[in-house]
Parts: C-alpha cells; structure tokens; sequence
C-alpha cells in the first residue's frame, strides 16, 4: 500500500518578526506535512528564537544575508520528501491547504508547479498569484495601465484550476527530483524575478504552472523587506534586468532594448 503524499516546507525568513513563528505553526498544524526547514538570512530581530524546538523543524542559519534564491536552494537541497513547498513567512497555511495542492500535482502529470490563489489580508486577490511572462510589451502595456494585455490575469469568475505562465514565489510546490532537474532557482538573483525564471525554465521542459484559485491562502506581502527598501528596490532592478537579458533581449530589437533598461532605471529611482 503506496504512503499518502506529503511535503516538506521550506521557509526563507529575513527579520519576519512573528509572523515567521505563525507561519512554522500552521505548516506543523497542516495536514500532509513532513518536515519544515527554515532558512534564516541573519536576521537580527530574534524572530528566529521565538520559534520553539520541535523534531520536525529543521534550521539553517546563515551568518550573513544570502539573497532568496540562494536561501531557498538550500532550503529544498535539505528536503527529505518527494514533494517540496516553498512558503513565505508571512503567509498561514490553512489545514487542507498542502493536501490540496498535492491532491492537483498527483491530478497533472505535466504539473512542474502548483500554487493557490493568494489573497491580501482584506480579503482581496493579489495579482501576482497569476501571472504571464514580463515580456518588453506587456511591461509597458503594464505601466501604461493596459491591463488586459498586460503581466497580471485577473481570477476567473468560477474559481478552478488555471494554467499560467508564472505564479508568486510566496508559495511553490514543486518535486524535489524537478528542483533537482533545474538546479533549482538562479542564484545570480539576490530578490524578486527569480520565481518568474524557475517558472519560465519549468514551462521550457514542457511542464505547466497551476493556480488552484479554490485554494486560497493569506499573504501579508513585503514584512520582511519593508525594513530595508533600498536594498528590496535596487534587488528588483538588478533582478528584472537579469530576466530580461537571459529570456528576451536576443529577440527585442534594440531600440526597445534600450526603453526597457531604461525604464527598469527609472522605476528603481523612483521607488
């Protein structure tokens, strides 16, 4: 008789203050979870003591901050389950939410990853849960308010399964033997883009990205670099530029070459 699937989570924290302990709690409280590895980038706010011993936490302490994508690889390389779940720290599981989604990687066989439909503390979607790739036109058509054509997809009116380009790095459950596959993220990312790489490389082995918008989960973005703005901006900057160079820039033609570095310098400024 095969042993029902289950995940191991794996939490990247950066000063998270509590809410790195709630989210420890309710990856221990839900159903279909082994261990839980978290990844602590030198943070200095002790939220990292604030989590009680437990044989199913795993800590990695880093003497210094490392960047997501490296964080995160080490967090999957010290998994021991078949499956991986990779969560943001200020995000709280709901007890069925990891059986749900391994429920829909077992469905699919062609699923590389599968995530939920994240939703901001009123209630509300966020847009990053469903995404296309940030190609040069639909990053203007974005900025320009083109919505309709633009990176985000609004939910679909009857919540279900939907196959997108690119899902939020919050929250990513993928199989190990993938990650390994990939080598897991990029780690020429220090923070932001690289949930768009790993995803964009998972569709190139002809593999899919499922959003289950049935399944949802609270996600109270940016606690952890809202202490550090300067270092989150220059981050997406450098990390959108990378994208663009390793993805797009051999197909753009150059004078929307330049827009786009251009514009990627202008928003970092501005922010």
């Amino acid at each position: 008789m095969s042993q029902p699937l289950h995940a191991d989570i794996v939490i990247v924290a950066f000063n998270s203050g509590d809410w790195l302990r709630r989210a420890v709690a309710s990856a221990l409280a839900a159903d279909a979870v082994g261990i839980v590895i978290v990844v602590d980038n030198a943070s200095t706010d002790h939220s990292l003591a604030a989590i009680a011993p437990h044989p199913r936490v795993v800590r990695v302490e880093n003497p210094v901050n490392v960047g997501f994508a490296t964080a995160a690889n080490q967090g999957w390389r010290a998994a021991t389950a078949e499956h991986v779940l990779l969560l943001n720290p200020d995000c709280v599981l709901a007890t069925q939410v990891v059986a749900a989604l391994l429920a829909v990687q077992a469905e699919f066989a062609d699923a590389g990853v599968v995530s939920a439909q994240l939703l901001n503390s009123d209630g509300s979607a966020q847009v990053q849960s469903l995404r296309r790739d940030p190609t040069p036109k639909r990053a203007i058509a974005q900025a320009l308010g083109w919505r309709a054509v633009g990176i985000h997809i609004k939910p679909p009116a009857v919540p279900g399964i939907v196959a997108v380009e690119a899902c939020s790095g919050a929250l990513m459950l993928m199989r190990k033997s993938l990650l390994e596959a990939l080598n897991g993220f990029d780690e020429g990312y220090f923070l932001h883009c690289e949930d768009l790489d790993l995803c964009r490389r998972v569709r190139q082995l002809q593999l899919r990205v499922l959003v289950d918008t049935r399944v949802r989960v609270v996600h109270d973005k940016g606690t952890s670099s809202a202490a550090v703005p300067d270092l989150v901006a220059h981050a997406k900057y450098r990390g959108m530029l990378r994208y663009f160079e390793k993805f797009d820039a051999a197909q753009t033609a150059w004078p929307l070459r330049v827009l786009v570095n251009v514009g990627a310098w202008l928003r970092y400024r501005m922010s």
